[in-house]
């Protein structure tokens, strides 16, 4: 099958991938009829197979990384396409284990708290009721995949063979992401300030492009933090981190490169705090941590360079002179984010209008057209969750901080902990500042919960031995 074809020839992999990047730049209905026949095939090869070796996990997390691609190349059948892949491969994985189905887990409860909003929704109704089930639609989807993928993959169990094979088929849109951005407009033609950049970003928000460059940054950087090699050797990893740092740094949209940084430093860290094991290769990882800095530093440096120092404005200082003498002068600070603290603090009044049921999946963006009068749509999950699903999406919420505390103290493992943390933290830190966009946070933060076990436990029926 194909991703048997990807993991014996990495090399032939990445060029494939390569390619994909062309195609989405200069024939983006190739690619996305690439992206399609991926999720039939797996949707076929997952029935066929019943789901054997967790097929299910290799599609979905490749999938998600091939959305963006898909989105960037601007050839749509469904905006939320990469969502509704991921969610119906989650699906029949499940559908294939009635002991994984009938299993009641945290995130089944998850799912039914996300059932009121939906219900509210229709009965508050709109003049637009096309509009009104767009809105729903878009505003359901993310919790639906992280429902999902949270019950398909909780306390599954994978060998660290597996996790590997996985983390090199999650990497290979990234391959694709960075060729189709250094197709686009050379950074000579590009104007900068201190503002997200779309020229840089593929003609397309530069958040959600800056966030999946992240991801693949994080990929890589716990790769070799656990001696992994991702695409075809170490050197190819380390040059490929470089390539998507300097793109996610271009994009001036910081939450993706922030997420990635933070999540890669306290995957470090706190198992060195809290793990024995951690604590005596403390050394190697700080080691492969010192190696990944430098790179993302000296291509912070390039980057400085190539835009004028506007990347120090941009990441440290806040603005340029001129930008903070204005906001001074008119008592600001000159650090903006972009109106998203004005759109949290209208979803928690609306909290507090709408305590026990909210205003409706998806009638957040009608409430503040009706109370504001304007339409911006929420980038930060967790107030949305209270606006729009009031109590019940408060409940939802404790769900989310509650099973990453007690599941890190659960699983002993240097490694079950490092990966707990690395999904954990970049899943939570997009959805801060890109809601559910993506199905990359979704996606991860089910992930996370999945126990990384010694190969000889497991059943001997995968597909990819």
């Amino acid at each position: 099958m194909l991703f048997r074809f990807y993991l014996k020839y990495p090399a032939w992999a990445a060029l494939i991938h390569l390619l994909l990047g062309v195609a989405a730049r200069f024939a983006p209905a190739l690619s996305t009829a690439y992206f399609v026949m991926v999720g039939l095939i797996g949707l076929a090869h997952i029935q066929r197979k019943r789901d054997a070796g967790n097929l299910a996990a290799y599609y979905a997390i490749y999938l998600a990384g091939y959305e963006i691609v898909y989105r960037v190349g601007r050839f749509y059948i469904f905006w939320e396409l990469g969502k509704y892949l991921c969610i119906l491969v989650l699906a029949a994985g499940l559908l294939q284990s009635r002991k994984s189905l009938l299993r009641f887990t945290p995130f089944a409860l998850y799912l039914l708290l996300m059932i009121p909003g939906a219900a509210v929704a229709l009965l508050y109704g709109y003049d637009d009721p096309t509009y009104l089930r767009k809105l729903i639609l878009q505003n359901m989807s993310g919790p639906l995949c992280l429902g999902l993928a949270g019950w398909y993959y909780f306390r599954r169990m994978f060998s660290w063979e597996h996790i590997q094979k996985m983390l090199r088929l999650a990497i290979l849109p990234s391959i694709s992401l960075v060729t189709l951005l250094f197709l686009g407009r050379s950074i000579s033609e590009i104007s900068f300030a201190t503002g997200s950049n779309f020229e840089a970003s593929g003609g397309f928000g530069p958040n959600q492009v800056s966030t999946m460059l992240g991801w693949g940054i994080a990929l890589l950087g716990f790769g070799l933090f656990k001696q992994t090699t991702l695409t075809i050797n170490r050197a190819t990893d380390m040059l490929l981190v470089g390539l998507l740092a300097f793109r996610g740094l271009l994009t001036f949209s910081r939450g993706g490169m922030l997420g990635a940084a933070g999540a890669l430093l306290l995957a470090f860290f706190i198992p060195v705090l809290f793990n024995r094991e951690g604590r005596k290769k403390a050394g190697r990882l700080a080691f492969q941590l010192v190696g990944i800095g430098l790179v993302l530093a000296i291509t912070a440096i390039i980057v400085n360079q190539l835009t004028g120092n506007y990347l120090y404005y941009r990441y440290i200082a806040g603005g340029t002179p001129a930008e903070l003498a204005y906001a001074q002068k008119i008592g600001q600070s000159g650090y903006s984010l972009s109106g998203r603290e004005n759109v949290a603090q209208q979803e928690w009044e609306a909290f507090k209008e709408f305590p026990f049921w909210g205003t409706g999946a998806g009638r957040g963006t009608i409430f503040r057209m009706e109370r504001y009068l304007y339409t911006t749509s929420s980038h930060l999950e967790f107030t949305r969750m209270l606006g729009e699903h009031g109590l019940p999406g408060l409940l939802a919420l404790l769900l989310m901080v509650v099973l990453p505390i007690r599941y890190f103290f659960k699983f002993p493992g240097l490694s079950n902990r490092q990966w707990l943390i690395m999904l954990v933290v970049i899943s939570t830190f997009t959805m801060l500042h890109s809601s559910m966009r993506l199905a990359m946070p979704s996606l991860a933060f089910g992930l996370a919960f999945i126990m990384i076990i010694d190969r000889n436990r497991l059943e001997k029926n995968t597909v990819y031995r």
